[in-house]
């Protein structure tokens, strides 16, 4: 929704001001899921324009409706939805009036696709003088096959992620990941997960509880870090200090 806000901004900032604003809303139509909208001036929105904005998206991606900015005389093309907003809200980035006037908070109109997850990951590594590049490719080959080994749990509200979880316990998490959606503003609420890395190696019987360590970063301070236990991933998670 963000993005939305920012293109209108950024084709103001060098259209003319009294130009005619409409915008282009693409989405992949099997999934219900919006993932570019791009504002034009009116006499830019035609098929012409609509067809070389689709041959550089991929082969899904494909026109599903416009966003009609009241005051502003802008055609709307093809038969696709059409969302309303007005030059306030766009220019003030209310996102929540947005979504409220258009009903996209209403859950039950899209279709479920699996846990939306974000993650964000980094290294370091030492590079010695000459060696750069090599050293950077071996570092980056270490740290990426590491990321099978990590968890994420969240222990107030009893989620626990991982790869090559037992059947049972998968189903009750995404029981508890179902729960949590339910009701939820996909902009707005969300749950962080802290990551966990396994210390004991992978086996053929994965009914074994596994000794999890938060991963940290330890500094002169000497923070402590309280224990913590997850019964219902058949995980243990230690703390260190």
């Amino acid at each position: 929704v963000l993005i939305c806000f920012q293109n209108y901004i950024n084709l103001r900032s060098w259209c003319d001001k009294d130009s005619q604003i409409g915008g282009l809303v693409f989405g992949r139509p099997a999934r219900k899921e919006v993932v570019l909208v791009l504002f034009a001036p009116a006499d830019s929105l035609n098929y012409s324009t609509v067809d070389f904005l689709t041959n550089c998206l991929s082969a899904d991606v494909k026109l599903v409706g416009n966003i009609s900015i009241d005051g502003e005389d802008a055609p709307l093309i093809g038969d696709g939805f059409t969302l309303t907003t007005t030059r306030e809200i766009l220019e003030n980035v209310d996102a929540t009036t947005f979504l409220v006037q258009n009903d996209i908070l209403k859950h039950s109109t899209l279709a479920p696709d699996g846990l939306s997850l974000r993650a964000q990951v980094g290294f370091s590594c030492a590079l010695r003088s000459g060696c750069e590049g090599e050293d950077l490719k071996n570092n980056v080959e270490k740290f990426v096959m590491g990321l099978d080994q990590l968890a994420f749990a969240s222990i107030d509200r009893g989620l626990f992620l991982r790869k090559n979880l037992d059947l049972e316990i998968l189903t009750k998490q995404r029981q508890l990941f179902d729960d949590l959606s339910r009701g939820a503003l996909q902009y707005k609420d969300f749950t962080e997960l802290n990551s966990y890395r396994g210390l004991a190696t992978s086996n053929k019987d994965d009914t074994e509880d596994q000794k999890m360590v938060p991963i940290v970063r330890i500094t002169r301070g000497g923070c402590l870090f309280p224990p913590v236990a997850m019964k219902s991933s058949n995980a243990v998670l230690k703390s260190i200090e």
